[in-house]
């Protein structure tokens, strides 16, 4: 007689078979209304009903900047973003990197508030003259997305996928460099070189865990990332002299999630001066809180009972900010960026900044699109600060 778990295995091949020829066993039978079953109803009831209880249209004549002062200190405790950062991050690693020709690498590794080593590659052209320009130069942080790691953001080929990523626009840092940023590739946490190697029973994506435990204490992996970035911008103000940089102009710009990291980071950090935010706007209920989520590496806990998308954006007026996704894109379409985009205006049009926030919609997918956001990018900037 087989044993219950030879008989689990045999039923589990059979189960497998029936799915390769299309006859699997139907599922159970759900009496009643069949929708009153799945998990996801209880979910959508409570998104719908959410109260949005700081959102900027319930805050009536508050000027933008009173309402921003509250949210922003709202959404830095939902996310757990920590300020009173230390000025001067320690740096565990400082050194000269070998990168495509024709461009300046150096490899420098900080060590965060949160005790976690925060990889950083700053990317430079040799075309570029630091002193070409009366100011010194402005800054941009890079952030991928999900994906193999920062290498991708100086054309650097580690995973077989690294490939068509890099072809299809991610070299992020070579482009900024091209038009005389210094570029700062990040390492985000949860991917390339810091992909948790240590936990036990780790599961297949890698954000997840990290994600969920973090949620344990009160704090999001976005929030987290969030203050890492600030933890950069410490280090790259300390720094300013010596990079020849000027640090009131340190910009972000992130693909995916790495464009919801660049949202937050403005949002929450004042010092960012400016942001591009691709594939990667939408509002939740419409997004992330609409279908499965494996990686929850987006997730706030308790986020809609005070706020939503287009108010997390209005954080960031008036300074410039230009959202996009392509018109294909199947996670983050641009009718969504575009909804999020028009909800937020007000924000900026209260302070006579609506110039300074754009949305764009290449045609394509899910990717970055440099021919199109780096002219209409640096055009928005530089309007600014003609204008400041």
């Amino acid at each position: 007689m087989l044993s219950a778990a030879a008989r689990m295995r045999a039923r589990a091949l059979a189960r497998r078979i029936a799915r390769l020829v299309g006859s699997e066993p139907s599922p159970p039978t759900r009496p009643g209304d069949p929708a009153l079953y799945d998990p996801s109803g209880r979910t959508r009831a409570l998104m719908s009903e959410a109260p949005l209880k700081l959102a900027r249209a319930l805050c009536g004549d508050r000027s933008l900047a009173d309402w921003q002062a509250e949210a922003r200190e709202k959404l830095a405790a939902l996310t757990g973003f920590e300020s009173g950062r230390p000025h001067r991050p320690p740096v565990i690693h400082d050194a000269p990197y070998v990168g495509p020709e024709g461009y300046r690498l150096r490899e420098v590794v900080l060590r965060s508030a949160s005790a976690q080593a925060l990889p950083m590659m700053l990317v430079s052209s040799e075309q570029t003259s630091e002193s070409a320009d009366a100011r010194r130069r402005p800054v941009i942080l890079t952030l991928q997305g999900s994906n193999s790691g920062f290498h991708l953001s100086w054309g650097e080929k580690r995973e077989p996928v690294d490939e068509v990523r890099i072809a299809n626009g991610g070299a992020y840092a070579l482009q900024a460099a091209d038009l005389g940023f210094l570029a700062v590739a990040l390492e985000m946490r949860c991917f390339g070189r810091r992909r948790e190697r240590a936990l036990p029973g780790r599961s297949p994506d890698p954000c997840i865990d990290q994600a969920l435990h973090l949620m344990l204490t009160g704090r999001s992996l976005l929030g987290e990332r969030a203050t890492e970035v600030a933890t950069a911008v410490d280090w790259l103000r300390s720094e300013a002299d010596g990079l020849g940089v000027d640090p009131d102009r340190i910009y972000i710009m992130g693909q995916s999630a790495g464009g919801s990291v660049a949202l937050y980071t403005t949002a929450l950090d004042e010092r960012i001066a400016g942001a591009l935010i691709a594939g990667s706007l939408g509002f939740v209920r419409e997004t992330f809180g609409a279908r499965g989520d494996r990686s929850g590496q987006n997730v706030t806990p308790g986020l809609l009972q005070w706020m939503e998308t287009d108010d997390v954006l209005a954080l960031c007026a008036p300074r410039p900010v230009l959202a996009l996704s392509g018109r294909a894109d199947h996670i983050y379409p641009c009718a969504g960026v575009e909804r999020v985009v028009a909800s937020a205006r007000s924000a900026w049009d209260s302070v006579g900044a609506a110039d300074r926030l754009r949305a764009l919609g290449p045609d394509g997918p899910h990717r970055f699109y440099p021919e199109a956001a780096w002219p209409a990018f640096v055009d928005l900037i530089g309007s600014a600060e003609r204008a400041s």
